[in-house]
């Protein structure tokens, strides 16, 4: 078979290319329909004796202009493709990031316009300059005149060429393009149109372009790298008869040089062992492909053997939704990305593994291993007087409003700790809680939360101080973040008042680092939430990775977790699936007890370990005479049973 005979050495491929083309150059008419005929029936083909690429990065191989020689993995999807646009169909392809997809589809439209009489393709982009700018190399057409530009002479037909416009004057095929939903399809009817990175389009746009594609084009492709799953990308893929693809890093030669995968903890599999028997035969040539390998005795047997080499594995036991391919490359890029970067970018999930900001894995391990009643509920009480907080006491009962999980060590929590507290606030009508959540930084665990739906932000922040003072801790007040929008602010400048100084301050991002700002508590907008969750849920996820533990969140309190999984992605919102009416009147999320622990987790960042033999728990300083007369002051003044604050 001709395909066959093709060589996929770059050198050898290129001469046999200039063989080809010199011999089909001066061949007779009959010789070259019979080549033609070969290449749109079998369009790999053409990519490889015909089409050329480049690759711009001179880290990721091949670097620069190459001919398009493509590999096994997709010579099968450039058939399928070729086949749905000249019969119709849908389909949806998810892709990591510069894996050739695009270039694949448009050379796949390409072959069909050089040679399929009158055949009609729709170019469609996320935005106008991405689909034809001049000068831009990162338009769609760019690569289309890139791949016209280098075509053997003898198959080069006449060409009109304006803008967003391609014509063959030989047989009359077109291929035009579009960015705007009011322009998409009234060209007329198209065989097949090509969406190219369509989970960039907005969630409205993306809809209507869908809709009207429907009665334009006879194939539909639709092309992304999604990041939320409840985008019509993902809507196209769910539906009954799409076509769904999937070209992940994994299927690129240079990326997936030594490909492996980590099927439990301290366990890997290798998939490319020839790759490793190169480097260090004497270790890896008792192994076979697909063999189950203890890392721990591998690691120790190389670095006895080939200690000069670096080669390591993460044997982590995969992702806890499923395993997932590594090799090198992989993960030298996890080293340098941010985690959702890889997550959406290299591994092609949407955010959170679906539809939600969290795994639902991780919240139903946490509900299997730490969840659990509160051990006391009650109230922490105060006067309000002279402006000052006076008489603050914990109470057993009451209203029950204070949740507390851990230990009180008799009247408060553990002195020798250090805790932040987490507030969410309201406006105390009734429609929400203002929540308090109290976080043990040296137990890493959520030891306590304050919540009611009736009081106001002014009367919340004097109940945050009270609760501040009461728990206290090695750093005498917690450290205390808050969502500081709109009522924040009232929040703040009463807690301020009262005199809490101990407050989070945002980061900014400066040259690419993060520094402190003078910026008092966190602040809401989609970046930051979609952040704030993914560090949380990142948090949640390392009480489950023996590696991870010291940045774990223990969560004991089932209504939290409840409420976690009660958030969705409605396009690049993050709201709460009980308060979605309809697309375009979706309602803000307002977090309550998720919001208030995930700004603990934030603040805990800043608030290290306490240091446990700090000065006044040392007999006979100063400081300790002095905190024994505070006590002993206050008990005087608190005669009735209580669980005094200090």
């Amino acid at each position: 078979m001709f395909l066959q005979q093709i060589p996929l050495n770059p050198k050898e491929n290129l001469a046999f290319r200039a063989d080809l083309h010199e011999y089909l150059a001066g061949a007779s008419k009959q010789a070259r329909s019979d080549f033609v005929e070969m290449c749109r029936v079998l369009p790999p083909i053409t990519f490889k004796t015909m089409l050329w690429t480049e690759q711009p990065k001179p880290n990721i191989r091949p670097y620069g202009v190459w001919p398009f020689i493509t590999w096994d993995s997709q010579d099968g999807k450039i058939r399928e493709i070729s086949y749905y646009m000249a019969h119709g169909g849908i389909i949806q392809i998810g892709k990591s990031r510069e894996v050739g997809a695009t270039w694949i589809i448009l050379g796949c439209g390409l072959n069909r316009w050089l040679f399929t009489p009158r055949d009609r393709g729709l170019l469609v982009s996320w935005k106008e300059e991405i689909v034809d700018k001049k000068g831009n190399t990162d338009t769609l057409y760019y690569k289309l005149d890139f791949m016209l530009e280098r075509l053997p002479i003898w198959a080069t037909p006449g060409i009109e060429r304006t803008e967003r416009h391609l014509r063959n004057l030989w047989n009359e095929s077109v291929i035009d393009g579009e960015a705007t939903v009011k322009n998409v399809g009234r060209g007329g009817r198209r065989t097949w149109s090509f969406c190219d990175e369509f989970p960039a389009i907005d969630y409205p746009q993306a809809s209507a372009i869908d809709r009207t594609l429907t009665d334009t084009a006879s194939c539909r492709i639709f092309l992304g790298t999604s990041e939320y799953e409840s985008h019509p990308f993902n809507k196209i893929g769910s539906r009954k008869g799409t076509v769904q693809y999937f070209l992940g890093w994994w299927g690129h030669p240079f990326k997936a040089r030594g490909l492996y995968f980590s099927p439990d903890i301290n366990k890997i599999i290798i998939e490319d062992m020839d790759y490793y028997r190169k480097l260090a035969p004497e270790v890896f040539n008792k192994y076979e492909k697909g063999q189950e390998i203890t890392y721990s005795e591998l690691e120790e047997e190389l670095l006895y053997k080939y200690p000069e080499l670096k080669i390591s594995f993460v044997a982590d036991g995969g992702n806890p939704e499923k395993p997932k391919w590594r090799s090198p490359w992989y993960d030298n890029e996890c080293e340098i990305r941010d985690p959702m970067d890889v997550a959406v970018n290299l591994d092609g999930n949407a955010i959170g593994g679906g539809d939600k900001p969290f795994s639902q894995a991780t919240i139903n391990q946490m509900l299997d291993q730490y969840v659990k009643n509160p051990s006391i509920t009650g109230e922490v009480v105060f006067d309000i007087y002279n402006n000052k907080v006076t008489g603050i006491k914990f109470i057993e009962g009451g209203r029950g409003r204070l949740k507390w999980w851990g230990d009180l060590a008799g009247a408060r929590p553990p002195q020798n700790h250090n805790f932040v507290l987490g507030g969410d606030i309201s406006l105390g009508q009734g429609q929400s809680n203002s929540v308090c959540s109290i976080f043990d930084t040296d137990e890493r665990i959520k030891v306590g939360c304050w919540s009611d739906s009736y009081t106001l932000p002014e009367q919340f922040a004097e109940q945050v101080y009270a609760l501040g003072r009461w728990v206290g801790g090695a750093s005498v007040m917690p450290l205390l973040n808050f969502e500081a929008n709109g009522i924040g602010q009232v929040f703040l400048k009463r807690v301020r008042e009262l005199g809490y100084t101990f407050i989070y301050k945002s980061s900014i991002e400066k040259k690419g680092m993060h520094e402190k700002s003078q910026i008092l508590g966190w602040w809401n907008n989609p970046n930051n939430l979609l952040a704030l969750f993914a560090s949380y849920n990142g948090s949640m996820t390392a009480c489950f990775r023996p590696k991870m533990t010291a940045r774990k969140f223990v969560n004991p309190d089932r209504e939290s977790l409840r409420e976690a999984t009660d958030y969705i992605f409605q396009g690049k919102q993050i709201v709460l699936s009980s308060c979605i009416e309809d697309f375009g009147g979706a309602k803000a999320a307002h977090g309550d007890r998720v919001i208030a622990d995930a700004l603990c987790n934030l603040a805990a960042q800043d608030q290290p370990k306490a240091a446990r033999e700090f000065a006044s728990n040392i007999y006979g300083t100063s400081e300790w005479f002095e905190k024994r007369f505070e006590r002993e002051q206050y008990e005087k003044e608190n005669r009735i049973k209580v669980y005094l604050d200090f």
